[in-house]
């Protein structure tokens, strides 16, 4: 009778809906458990147990505006009659580029009766040399109050006060501060099952995986590493899992908001074992 060295592997194909089994899912869709049917049972004797992500799948439309939190543009200017006039603009939740957020705004405006022509009231454009933005008030006697509630106007690097109210044509303000339009510079994924995870400043939190953003907002980003990171998870060897949580964060190690979209994790838990044959 001789022994052998055998590896075990245990594949998990997860996704943050309900048709994939995801129970618990957090309102934003960054977090859900899910219930492992067989339950996950590595030998107390096992050998190295470890875990890896072998790819994911996210969606990027984590969304940079925000109902109720940030979603308000505040403009006194010309009307169509050249009546200066006060309007609001609410946008909707989404994950917005400088040129969508000008956009969006400007459509918003031109429906309240704001003057388009020979230009729209406000162009919001961007200092790419800078990392700043620009307003571009092309008309005498607007303001932009960045003051009122659910302002967005740190994302845009500007502080929370009132502009001051144009006294000449073609007058351009630039952010006090660099642009944060984008939520998060990257994705972080946390499983339950490992025993630390990755180092991220000075935190873990069970983290397996930086999911680095390199597509066009909202669309999906595949992480597939050529050699994925190994993490421990010796402390589940003799124990019976028959649940584990994933989340979805962002830098800032919060749960990320998803915008309503899936995103998914294709896990390996391995281990190896002394058989004897």
């Amino acid at each position: 009778m001789s022994t052998h060295l055998i590896e075990r592997t245990r594949a998990f194909s997860l996704s943050n809906t309900t048709g994939a089994g995801a129970i618990n899912i957090s309102d934003n869709g960054g977090s859900f458990d899910v219930r492992l049917d067989p339950p996950l049972l590595i030998p107390r004797n096992a050998i190295n147990p470890i875990l890896s992500l072998r790819k994911a799948t996210v969606w990027w439309s984590t969304p940079n505006v925000i109902s109720g939190v940030n979603d308000t543009f505040s403009i006194s200017a010309p009307n169509t009659a050249d009546i200066i006039t006060a309007y609001t603009v609410t946008l909707d939740e989404g994950l917005y580029s400088i040129d969508a957020l000008n956009i969006s705004i400007q459509e918003s405006l031109a429906t309240q009766g704001a003057k388009v022509s020979p230009e729209p009231v406000v162009i919001v454009d961007a200092d790419y040399t800078t990392n700043r933005s620009i307003l571009y008030l092309p008309y005498v006697g607007t303001t932009v109050d960045f003051s009122v509630d659910r302002n967005f106007a740190r994302r845009l690097g500007f502080d929370e006060t009132p502009l001051p109210t144009t006294i000449a044509v073609d007058t351009v303000y630039t952010s006090q501060s660099t642009a944060n339009v984008a939520p998060t510079e990257h994705y972080l994924v946390s499983c339950s099952l490992v025993d630390d995870g990755i180092l991220i400043g000075n935190n873990r939190r069970n983290i397996i995986a930086r999911v680095q953003i390199d597509v066009p907002s909202n669309s999906q980003i595949t992480y597939e590493p050529f050699r994925p990171i190994e993490l421990a998870c010796a402390r589940l060897a003799g124990n019976t899992i028959d649940t584990l949580s994933l989340q979805l964060r962002g830098d800032d190690l919060s749960i990320a908001r998803t915008g309503g979209e899936p995103w998914t994790a294709d896990i390996i838990v391995s281990w190896n074992e002394l058989v004897r044959v």
